[in-house]
């Protein structure tokens, strides 16, 4: 299977990788299934994390109907799309409110769409496109809300007077399968300056 190219169309991109995807997961299985029976170990190997169990490690307060319910938000998204996921940080809706929070929630909900929401109303879990449609709603929300942002911490001492905390803490979610995602925290996505 070969890597697509630049110059093909991003639907065919998605689906090349796809399906390279799912060859390197069914090689890997098949390699430590064939491992397996030669060690006598019970060992599997694990590549992506069940989403359950990201959703969990992300919002360790949740209930367990919070987490079905953004478990069924993400698995709505296609394969390899962008899942934003924002936990709110409590010292910033200290400073400015649970309905300012609201504001900027529903700013990353309905940015560049008409009469529609990219979170099922979840004001936490937003479904993107892709990585384009991600960045260019983060910046014009950054340009809007500039207090959802924060000075870097390496820079605060230059800037004291500036915005120390930001909204909230953003992890970005993509689903691999049906049931598995791979997930890491944006230390910088919601920093004013990059």
């Amino acid at each position: 299977m070969r890597l697509p190219k630049k110059s093909e169309s991003l639907n065919d991109r998605n689906s090349q990788l796809r399906k390279l995807s799912k060859k390197v997961n069914d090689e890997l299985i098949d390699s430590s299934s064939d491992s397996s029976d030669e060690s006598d170990s019970s060992e599997s190997v694990i590549l992506f994390t069940p989403t359950r169990d990201a959703l969990q490690e992300i919002f360790p307060r949740a209930s367990g109907q919070q987490i079905a319910r953004y478990e069924e938000i993400v698995n709505q998204a296609e394969e390899f799309d962008p899942v934003l996921i924002i936990s709110p940080n409590l010292n910033w809706i200290n400073q400015y409110g649970e309905q300012a929070y609201h504001l900027v929630m529903d700013g990353f909900a309905t940015e560049g769409l008409q009469n529609a929401r990219r979170d099922e109303n979840s004001r936490c879990v937003f479904h993107f496109r892709n990585g384009r449609e991600l960045t260019d709603v983060r910046n014009a929300i950054r340009q809007r809300l500039i207090d959802a942002f924060c000075i870097p911490p390496a820079l605060q001492a230059s800037h004291p007077h500036g915005q120390a905390v930001p909204v909230g803490s953003a992890w970005i979610l993509t689903k691999v399968g049906v049931r598995e995602s791979d997930f890491w925290e944006n230390d910088t996505f919601f920093h004013v300056h990059q």
